[in-house]
């Protein structure tokens, strides 16, 4: 089958922090992206350059053209046989999104960049519009963020809660300038302190982010850029990070998010345990 009308989709098995996995499944998805919309092809073009899937479903026509929406079924509806139910737009899952499962018990934030499909339902996704994904996932995976959420979220079994966007909309995200030539710097700073960062974050605490990154720009500014760019190196080297070395980098990116919230250790550690 050609992968054109076979698009991988993510599933919960796919999600993991940071990073989501490469999907196993696909969906049949026949459609193309014109005029920012998805566009059904034509059935022609379905038998002449996807054989093998046509032949395989035009033998199911009958009960493709018998399923129905609001009542009423394809045929009645006057539907291609081979349309789908609902498909979304290009920018909800083509651009660079956050996922993450609907129900957890944990900050489970991911970043996909490949432009896969999700199950709707089960997979919650965002199209960051007016700050960085990276950014945002750093901030999403912290202790402090998933403390918010966890009291304004309906609770499910076994300290699970289930993940809505009206609850994410009330998250209070900071919305600061991403530089590329801060995040340059700050890069630098973390190549420096590779299987180091546990010293990174104590030397963060004891004498701040300017600093330590040795900027004059304000800590504020230079926090947020670097939970940015603590959120990239663990999304892009997720395979090649030892777990203590993500786990050192979470902790930091905990530690800076408390700086950006303005949240003492003491705080800090109160909001880990909720």
């Amino acid at each position: 089958m050609k992968s054109g009308i076979w698009r991988r989709i993510i599933t919960s098995d796919d999600i993991r922090r940071w990073n989501v996995s490469t999907p196993k499944e696909a969906a049949f998805f026949p459609y193309d992206t014109s005029n920012g919309d998805y566009e059904l092809i034509s059935e022609e073009k379905f038998e002449s350059e996807y054989g093998d899937t046509y032949e395989l479903l035009v033998e199911h026509q009958g009960d493709l053209l018998d399923r129905k929406d609001s009542r009423r079924t394809w045929r009645q509806l006057g539907r291609p046989w081979y349309s789908l139910f609902r498909t979304g737009t290009p920018d909800y899952f083509e651009k660079d999104k956050i996922v993450t499962d609907v129900v957890v018990s944990d900050p489970h934030f991911c970043i996909d960049t490949n432009g896969y499909l999700f199950e709707n339902g089960f997979i919650l996704g965002i199209t960051p519009l007016e700050t960085d994904p990276y950014y945002l996932t750093g901030l999403l995976n912290t202790d402090a963020i998933f403390a918010y959420l966890k009291p304004i979220s309906p609770p499910k079994n076994s300290g699970y809660i289930e993940l809505f966007v009206d609850q994410l909309e009330q998250v209070p995200v900071h919305l600061p300038e991403i530089r590329a030539d801060l995040c340059a710097d700050i890069e630098n700073v973390l190549a420096k302190h590779e299987e180091k960062f546990k010293q990174l974050r104590q030397s963060i605490q004891t004498d701040g982010v300017n600093e330590v990154v040795d900027s004059s720009e304000k800590s504020e500014l230079i926090t947020a850029n670097l939970i940015r760019e603590i959120s990239k190196k663990i999304v892009e080297e997720y395979d090649s990070l030892s777990s203590e070395e993500i786990e050192q980098l979470e902790q930091l990116n905990n530690v800076l998010v408390g700086e950006l919230y303005d949240l003492t250790e003491g705080e800090l550690r109160s909001l880990s345990q909720i």
